[in-house]
């Protein structure tokens, strides 16, 4: 017995031990006054308008940069363009009653390893589509009492990562290991159950990224990012969001209070992110060497200094490091009014543009 209580001991004591040295990234808790410049975090920009045509009109726009190409998608198509200088190429999937058909162009991902798109169907179905616009297959996906996976990434060549919601409070998997056929290889379970008060429909509440063809995972209302891999989640830096948020099972009813996480970035050199807190978006950049944050004013984005531009945020990161944001022709027209047309010749583009026209996507690289 004695035996035991001192083997539990050592475990619990070398347990401590390996939480300890995860970094902790603390939050500020003041509202900072300055917004960051793009040449904190990147060498370059590049400004890529995307053409419009009738085959290709879109309006509020999420962007994936794929090869040599860009794929941009609203909420009633997918359109995929040259990623060298804009040219329209072809529309991928559609929606519609089909056997074919589409039900959400969001949460589409990208397969690296074999080189498909993925959408979401009906009833856990995931369609199969290739950058040449032809349809390849489909896959279901397990489903769970209370809901369908609302995220789904690949791990590595043979498996998917998805996650699944937890909004009812009860949800019992988090992430469920899938081979490409859509059968359960490995679960690991949902240790939050609450009793949530109030049911939201649709959520989002993850957030998956690549470093290093390694994949992350994070929760939206919890503060740890794991690392996926086939055997374990591994905790691998903390958000310290806890001192300054409202608890768990209270998240939806006072999701205002609640501070929330869209995006991630890491290179060799920082983890950024950024967190909404009582309605103002801020800005966080850790450095890995020192180990010390800096905070800024997000709401805007980041302010282009190498181009002398307007701000913009960072929408979607790659898995090369690139990280992409969208500006909409509109905003650029109305800054165009109020601040004359740019000299800078990598503005070119603002010359012609005009307010109907498809966003502008922004490359922010090093």
């Amino acid at each position: 017995m004695k035996q035991l209580s001192l083997f539990l001991s050592v475990v619990v004591v070398f347990c401590s031990l390996s939480y300890d040295k995860v970094p902790k990234i603390d939050l500020t808790t003041h509202v900072p006054k300055n917004m960051a410049q793009i040449s904190k975090l990147f060498r370059k920009v590049r400004y890529l308008p995307l053409e419009t045509t009738d085959d290709c009109l879109l309006s509020f726009i999420h962007v994936q940069k794929i090869q040599d190409y860009i794929l941009a998608w609203d909420y009633n198509s997918c359109c995929l363009f040259s990623a060298k200088n804009g040219k329209f190429i072809r529309k991928i999937g559609h929606k519609g009653d089909d056997p074919e058909a589409v039900f959400s162009f969001y949460n589409n991902f990208y397969n690296p390893y074999d080189k498909l798109l993925y959408f979401f169907g009906v009833n856990g179905v995931l369609h199969k589509y290739g950058l040449n616009g032809e349809y390849i297959g489909k896959i279901q996906v397990p489903l769970s009492i209370s809901d369908t996976p609302r995220i789904i990434s690949a791990l590595d060549s043979t498996t998917l990562c998805a996650f699944f919601p937890n909004r009812n409070g009860r949800e019992r998997k988090r992430i469920l290991l899938l081979d490409n056929n859509g059968n359960a290889k490995k679960e690991y379970p949902n240790h939050h159950l609450v009793d949530t008060k109030i049911h939201v429909v649709d959520t989002n509440d993850g957030y998956m990224y690549r470093y290093k063809e390694n994949l992350y995972f994070k929760e939206k209302y919890i503060d740890t990012v794991y690392q996926v891999d086939r055997n374990r989640l591994k905790v691998q830096y903390i958000l310290n969001i806890t001192p300054y948020s409202v608890p768990y099972k209270e998240r939806y009813n006072r999701f205002r209070e609640a501070i929330t996480t869209l995006f991630i970035y890491e290179n060799e050199a920082n983890i950024v992110f950024d967190y909404d807190t009582k309605g103002v978006l801020q800005l966080c950049i850790y450095d890995k060497q020192t180990e010390e944050s800096s905070y800024y004013l997000y709401e805007k984005g980041l302010i282009d200094d190498i181009n002398g531009f307007m701000p913009v945020q960072i929408s979607t990161t790659c898995d090369d490091g690139t990280c992409l944001g969208v500006l909409n022709a509109s905003d650029i027209c109305d800054y165009i009014e109020k601040n004359g047309i740019p000299t800078n010749p990598n503005l070119n583009f603002t010359k012609t543009i005009s307010s109907d026209d498809n966003p502008v996507v922004v490359f922010m690289e090093n």
